[in-house]
């Protein structure tokens, strides 16, 4: 038989409404009461009833997580997107907050508007990531007047916040590390055009080019994709060997792995002949050696400041709708003086 408020309750030696205000986490029990009658439920096993949750005073509320060309977009890789909901969870886990996780692809986004998206799946508000400024939602929401967030793209309306990285200050800095250590002929592999974050990279890219009077050996797009890196890469090098271009600096660590590759099936070091980096913080670009330079954009912390400001919009709030998470530049021996 499953176990029941009731019982929890008895065995708590507590009310039934008792244990219906701790679970919804109302301020006048005592945090030791509380605590108690939580550790007693664990014990019995017993699981509250969410939709009885939901109509009580406290009710938990519902967003959504909207990742926009996931399916087809291999430039939202598995480790930015699980870092990305780890920091939503952590908030919504302590802010009585439930996210559920949604897939939209570009067409589905011109079948349902984003309020019509929200308003069937009974959703207070949601974050997107993902989104690219030729996406019909790019537009939309700026005048949406449910609540929602957009990570790593600067969208401004009455209803909506941004949180993101200062890109073009950080690729500047990773471009004068390069800079720095010798590298005069230095080949950018964006991400692709209509990505918000490619142009703001460009520009960090270029600021530090222009301060130190050095132009662009080359600037190719590789829509994000590892394996378009490697054959760009590939290609470069047969037609100039390593006489010429001394350094790639990537706009992805995706995108360096793939360089990375072709610098490798050329016959050549990274490192030693050319110097590659990446941009993310991914694990796995710290797997190979040597491991990439790379700034961390910290995805969690952003997942996390993405939570907490959908939750203010949604309570109503005016205030801080904008936020930039710190990053961390991270120097290893992929950044090496040419030959």
């Amino acid at each position: 038989m499953a176990v029941s408020i009731r019982d929890v309750a008895r065995e708590a030696g507590v009310a039934v409404g008792t244990v219906s205000r701790a679970f919804n986490d109302y301020d006048d029990i005592k945090e030791e009461t509380k605590q108690t009658i939580l550790a007693t439920a664990r014990a019995l096993g017993y699981v509250p009833n969410l939709n009885a949750k939901r109509l009580s005073g406290k009710a938990c509320q519902t967003m959504a997580i909207i990742l926009v060309g996931f399916m087809a977009d291999r430039g939202l890789t598995d480790e930015l997107v699980i870092k990305l909901l780890r920091g939503a969870c952590k908030y919504g886990d302590t802010h009585n907050v439930e996210f559920a996780v949604y897939v939209l692809s570009s067409e589905q986004q011109k079948e349902k508007s984003f309020e019509q998206f929200c308003s069937e799946h009974s959703l207070a508000g949601a974050m997107c990531f993902g989104l690219k400024t030729d996406d019909t939602y790019y537009d939309y929401l700026r005048d949406s007047k449910t609540p929602c967030v957009a990570v790593d793209i600067l969208l401004e309306g009455e209803n909506v916040g941004y949180v993101g990285t200062d890109d073009i200050k950080a690729f500047e800095e990773l471009t004068e590390l390069v800079i720095s250590n010798g590298h005069k002929n230095i080949v950018l592999l964006n991400g692709r055009k209509e990505a918000q974050v490619c142009t703001l990279r460009q520009a960090g890219f270029d600021n530090a080019m222009k301060k130190h009077g050095l132009k662009p050996a080359g600037v190719f797009y590789t829509d994000f994709n590892a394996e378009n890196a490697r054959k760009i890469t590939m290609d470069y090098i047969k037609a100039r060997g390593n006489t010429e271009p001394t350094a790639f600096i990537c706009a992805s660590d995706l995108v360096a792995l793939g360089a990375t590759n072709g610098i490798n099936c050329m016959g050549y070091k990274v490192g030693q002949d050319f110097a590659v980096t990446g941009f993310d913080g991914m694990h796995m670009a710290s797997l190979i050696f040597p491991a990439i330079t790379t700034v961390d954009q910290n995805m969690e912390d952003k997942g996390y400041a993405a939570a907490e400001m959908l939750h203010s919009i949604v309570d109503g709030s005016k205030e801080n709708r904008k936020v930039i998470v710190p990053y961390s530049l991270i120097a290893t021996d992929s950044v090496g003086y040419p030959n």
